[in-house]
């Protein structure tokens, strides 16, 4: 069975905005749950707004698949609530685990 396209696209950004935010709280454990939550969300964020800027150097790495799936391949305004979305998940999961731990 496959995803609808929107619903497709909205989820891959969200959960790789959900792996910007465990892999923040991975690397640095002992930040506070919403200090890593706005990091995540600052990064993703710079990451789409990069997508503005072409130079060869960069969009030669964008060729790459790995390059596009950590840096992207075209700007979208949408993903910026897609991105919110994934981290707003992390946040709650987080917060909800740590409540009952």
């Amino acid at each position: 069975m496959q995803l609808p396209p929107l619903v497709a696209k909205v989820s891959g950004d969200a959960l790789w905005s959900l792996m910007v935010f465990l892999g923040i709280g991975f690397l640095l454990p002992r930040l506070r749950t919403r200090t890593t939550a706005l990091t995540a969300l600052l990064f993703s964020f710079a990451i789409e707004c990069s997508l503005i800027y072409h130079a060869p150097w960069i969009d030669h790495w964008r060729s790459f698949r790995i390059g596009a799936l950590i840096l992207g391949t075209t700007f979208h305004w949408p993903d910026f609530g897609s991105y919110t979305i994934g981290v707003a998940l992390g946040f709650i999961a987080e917060g909800l685990l740590l409540r009952r731990g």
